[in-house]
């Protein structure tokens, strides 16, 4: 008998409903499982900047009946609020024994482990493998083992009898000592500086402590550099085969204290290339300084220091005969590739002038209680500087360019009385104090910036008036527009603030905002 071709049509479609609704059944009775934890044994989990570098689980998981589901299996983790959350798996609904769960850094070397019953560290926790888990359709668990450091070396106290996977990092270890030619005694360095080949920056742990450190494979020659404030910079080059010597025994490195008065810098260049990028330090008179570049190499001060290819987290110090300094200044001249620092120049205490000039970022510098320093020419100054008490300065120069964004709102003179000229962008609120013989002012916005709002220069304006109040005197007031329509600057409380400074105590003004506007002075 003929099937006809509608017959046929109606099997294959209930065929393949059929299997659809397989399909359908199949997936539905899967559900995922997220693997989340916490590390013991370690102080540095606070957060993702200075956890532990853990990258990868490396995971065993059978059925209840001992069918091995997944063996040695390896997923991504990810770091949110203080635990490593692993990419889901997908499993089949029932129940399953978590029997190996080890944690290892990008480079697969076991960083910490979960010990297993009966193993001779699995008091170290409190519920030890297996863990049992049940998955259930359509839904999302999560099994937090518990973990402590480790390494190969520990896994067959933790139950690990044998294991092994493929393992592409070098491991070696390192201690970092110090010794004073007048002690006795070695001494161990704390949170010491490790640069490898400049791409691989670390911190090593407490002193005395034994670091393990990993690197990748197949890097020909290994630079290591040893830095921290207060120490002299130590930099050599091994090979793999040396390396691997300090396996088991560490590699000793002997720091050597410096003992004098030092100024330094921390910091390096922005962008992906620094070949060609050599931001310069000035300082004079040269007399008896050290400087230390922070990769080992250190000498008599040169005329002018270029600092070559500085990177992120490179530490320069200048030491010996720093009371001597009357000139400092920094220089760069890239605008895609600007130097960046914190520093501390405090031991400059016979510092005269300082000049940041360029593409020079330098936050954090403290000018307080400088009692020599007489000029500051800050070009690009984007962060704050404090000149409490520098009852000599005499001039303040800041140039804000666009390419940076300043951080700070508020300019404080009041401890000044010194000074005798002030140029600033206009932006910010000065604190005046009495300033008696702050006579030139000059109010220059920052590239790009069309003009001094209004309720910028009336505020400016308000304020120099009470200071000229507390100390009559007479003075000059410039605004460098750098537009060339007309802006009206100035109303209300500002005008007349400007009538009173003019009218009484004779200052005058370039442009004249008492006549209408300001325009471009070009």
């Amino acid at each position: 008998m003929k099937t006809s071709m509608k017959s046929i049509l109606v099997i294959v479609f209930c065929i393949s409903l059929l299997n659809s609704c397989r399909k359908d059944n199949h997936e539905s009775s899967q559900g995922t499982m997220v693997f989340k934890f916490q590390t013991k044994g370690s102080t540095n989990l606070k957060s993702a900047k200075s956890a532990p570098s853990a990258s990868f689980i490396v995971l065993t998981i059978e059925k209840s009946d001992g069918e091995v589901i997944f063996n040695k299996e390896k997923l991504a983790l990810s770091y949110l609020n203080g635990s490593y959350i692993s990419k889901d798996l997908a499993l089949p609904q029932g129940n399953y024994n978590l029997t190996e769960f080890l944690v290892t850094d990008v480079n697969n070397q076991i960083i910490y482990a979960s010990p297993k019953k009966d193993s001779k560290l699995a008091f170290l926790v409190s519920n030890p493998l297996p863990l049992n888990f049940n998955i259930q359709s359509n839904q999302e668990s999560i099994l937090m083992p518990e973990v402590v450091q480790a390494d190969t070396s520990k896994l067959n106290e933790m139950g690990y009898i044998g294991f092994s996977f493929n393992v592409k990092g070098l491991k070696f270890l390192v201690t970092v000592l110090s010794k004073d030619s007048n002690e006795a005694e070695y001494k161990g360095v704390d949170s010491c500086n490790l640069t490898i080949n400049i791409y691989k920056n670390l911190k090593l742990g407490a002193a005395n402590e034994v670091n393990s450190v990993y690197v990748n494979k197949g890097a020909g020659n290994y630079i290591l550099t040893f830095w921290k404030l207060g120490y002299n910079s130590i930099s050599d080059t091994l090979t793999e085969s040396e390396l691997e010597k300090y396996s088991t025994k560490p590699l000793r490195i002997i720091l050597k204290p410096i003992k004098c008065p030092s100024i330094w810098f921390i910091g390096g260049c922005t962008g992906t290339s620094f070949l060609d990028y050599n931001p310069n330090i000035s300082i004079s008179p040269i007399t008896n300084q050290i400087i230390d570049y922070g990769n080992g190499h250190a000498e008599k001060i040169p005329l002018q220091i270029s600092l070559d290819n500085l990177h992120g987290n490179k530490l320069i110090q200048i030491y010996g005969d720093i009371k001597s300094i009357k000139s400092l200044q920094f220089s760069g001249d890239r605008l895609n590739y600007n130097w960046y620092s914190s520093a501390n120049i405090d031991a400059a205490v016979s510092l005269e002038n300082l000049s940041l000039f360029g593409f020079v970022e330098l936050d954090g510098i403290s000018l307080k209680n400088m009692h020599k320093l007489k000029r500051v020419n800050y070009w690009s100054a984007n962060g704050p500087l404090d000149f409490t008490n520098c009852n000599s300065l005499e001039s303040i120069s800041l140039y804000f360019y666009f390419h940076f964004t300043p951080t700070w709102d508020v300019m404080d003179i009041r401890t000044n009385d010194s000074l005798k000229s002030l140029s600033f962008d206009g932006t910010r609120t000065v604190l005046y104090g009495k300033n008696p013989v702050l006579t030139a002012i000059n109010i220059s916005p920052w590239e790009y910036l069309q003009s001094v709002s209004k309720e910028d220069l009336n505020r400016n304006l308000i304020a120099l008036l009470a200071s000229v109040e507390s100390s009559p005197r007479s003075g000059t007031l410039t605004i460098t527009q750098r537009v060339t329509s007309p802006i009206i600057v100035y109303d209300g409380e500002g005008r007349d603030a400007a009538e009173k400074l003019r009218d009484k105590y004779g200052w005058t003004y370039t442009p004249d905002i008492l006549n209408g506007h300001i325009y471009d002075d070009k």
